[in-house]
């Protein structure tokens, strides 16, 4: 007993040193993202839907967990690799990961391919690099070898920072301007839709802005030799025409924030790909679940199978290399591989799924029937069991027992409905059969004083259906 104490104990307080952690980091997001849609104002912040997928916030996420605990909860490394795992999916916990986002996690942590893959760009580094800035600057730990770049930039910044509450110390200017440099700047452009940074045009001396104006020019010509003169909005205009044209999908960009996601898409996509085969790829995110009701696709297993089959005639019609048009597998793995094979694939699951569901539909469906039939004969074997005695056809008791079986096949054929469908589903349901006709309010006293005649109480309180379906005026009912 004394042990399963003290190990709860220290349980209790592993969960309240993770949730300071977890608390850190979905601050940190709060302040990154204020004044933009996923943080409009305080109080209102909703975790953008994909930011756990993103590589740099998984880096960061990473490095800042395992400096926090190296650095105050297990300085001594006394901890136990239970001990350590568990600090981390308790953070994990707090944070909102999903099931799936777990297992991408932990197959970063433990494939050594996977890693390769996942850090192709170099972002999670630099989440992991950019984590350790702002760890060192917000708690004063710094290594006597510090060489990052952009260590004099922050330190320039909290100079010249401006003291809002009037009492903040350098140390906190510091940390803040480091923050700003780096996660909170990624934040806002990845996911708020923030084209230049706080500090973007923030220069330490003449010579480094006449080189960042130098690099930025010579970085917009190679941007427009590679478009081949075609500008982001003329490029768009021709994804959006193609799409009617080719697959008849009338895009309709209702607000802002469907244009921003829409331009997120059309961004991605690389600049030397034409229009048409930059429609096939667009048309593939647009058939991502989250997608397809953001910007009301249809989505019917017909038209799923016919946009896929639609785009395969166009690759071989216009002669496009498939190996050429990038898609995602999975989660993070976005690569460029035979096309055509993806679309097979994608075209057997929604067949498989099709399938699947009619099956479901006419099991579903066979249940209704045999409930509705079930019930007309519930409602006639309860008027048969309170009948006056000179009436009696069937005995009382007989009648009775049927009543009760009656209820229980219901009462499981329901279960089994709740399956196919769901607890909505279900409870819609019984809505329905309480507005079919029933038996009146003293016909239910006479079936309420038979049940109690023949010792029956005890069963009716395990059925709760017969009290939702026949007995509907219990409460009112003589005990």
């Amino acid at each position: 007993m004394f042990f399963n104490s003290k190990k709860k104990q220290a349980e209790k307080i592993l969960k309240n040193q993770a949730k300071e952690v977890a608390d850190g980091i979905l601050n940190t997001f709060k302040v990154g993202l204020f004044k933009t849609k996923y943080h409009p104002t305080a109080g209102q912040f909703t975790l953008p839907p994909t930011l756990y997928r993103d590589v740099y916030v998984n880096g960061f996420i990473e490095r800042f967990i395992d400096l926090n605990r190296n650095y105050f909860y297990n300085k001594d490394n006394t901890w136990t690799n239970e001990e350590v795992g568990s600090f981390s999916i308790y953070i994990f916990n707090f944070l909102g990961f999903t099931t799936e986002d777990l297992q991408a996690y932990n197959l970063l942590l433990t494939d050594k391919n996977f890693q390769k893959m996942y850090n192709e760009d170099g972002r999670y580094d630099l989440g992991i690099e950019h984590a350790r800035l702002c760890f060192c600057c917000t708690f004063g730990i710094f290594a006597e070898n510090e060489n990052s770049k952009l260590m004099p930039k922050a330190k320039k910044i909290a100079e010249k920072m401006p003291s809002i509450l009037g009492d903040e110390t350098y140390e906190i200017k510091l940390a803040s301007a480091m923050c700003e440099l780096t996660i909170y700047d990624y934040l806002r452009k990845q996911f708020g839709g923030v084209l230049i940074g706080k500090y973007d045009n923030f220069y330490e001396d003449e010579e480094e802005k006449n080189t960042k104006i130098d690099n930025t020019k010579s970085e917009d010509k190679q941007k427009t030799e590679q478009n081949n003169q075609l500008n982001f909005e003329e490029y768009k205009k021709r994804i959006i025409r193609n799409l009617k044209v080719f697959y008849d999908i009338e895009l309709n960009l209702k607000n802002k924030e469907d244009n921003f996601e829409f331009d997120i898409i059309i961004d991605n996509i690389e600049d030397n790909l034409n229009t048409l085969t930059g429609t096939i790829i667009v048309l593939n995110e647009l058939l991502d679940p989250p997608n397809i009701h953001r910007f009301d696709i249809k989505c019917e297993y017909s038209d799923l199978i016919g946009y896929f089959n639609k785009t395969k005639t166009l690759i071989e019609e216009f002669n496009i290399n498939p190996n050429l048009i990038p898609f995602s597998e999975t989660i993070y793995n976005v690569k460029k591989g035979d096309f055509i094979s993806h679309l097979d694939a994608e075209i057997e699951n929604i067949e498989y799924f099709k399938e699947h569901d009619e099956k479901q539909k006419y099991k579903s469906e066979s249940i209704l029937t045999e409930i509705f039939a079930l019930h007309r004969d519930l409602i006639q074997s309860a008027k048969m069991s309170c009948r006056e005695e000179n009436e009696k056809r069937v005995s009382n008791k007989i009648s009775l027992e049927t009543f009760f079986k009656l209820a229980e096949q219901i009462h499981d054929l329901l279960n089994k409905l709740e399956k196919y469908k769901n607890d909505d589903y279900t409870h819609n349901f019984k809505e329905i059969l309480l507005l079919e006709k029933s038996i009146t309010k003293v016909m239910q006293q006479k079936l309420y004083d038979e049940i109690k005649k023949q010792n029956k109480i005890e069963e009716l309180n395990k059925n709760n259906l017969v009290n939702e379906l026949i007995l509907k005026d219990y409460d009112k009912l003589k005990h």
